[in-house]
């Protein structure tokens, strides 16, 4: 497939998001990122893991980086990208 063409549509898909920030999660982000240079918004689509119960969430990312929802989340994402 050719992703230079700008009128396709471009889905990242990754198993993991910040707040890690290992390569599995800024590395798709980046890439992302990368492949909007040119096309038009919404033609591509990061797709980020989210855990439905709040203590798996706290398990895995500690209390202090746990979001109460997926817009926090997302919140959390666009201030990192725009550092």
């Amino acid at each position: 497939s050719d992703l230079s063409l700008p009128h396709r549509r471009i889905f990242v898909v990754t198993t993991a998001a910040l707040p890690w920030r290992t390569g599995t999660s800024v590395n798709p982000l980046l890439r992302a990122l990368y492949l909007t240079r040119g096309r038009a918004k919404g033609y591509v689509t990061l797709m980020l893991p989210w855990l439905t119960h709040r203590q798996d969430r706290v398990s895995l990312y500690g209390a202090q980086s746990s979001f109460d929802d997926g817009d926090v989340g997302k919140n959390m994402q666009l201030m990192w990208i725009q550092k």
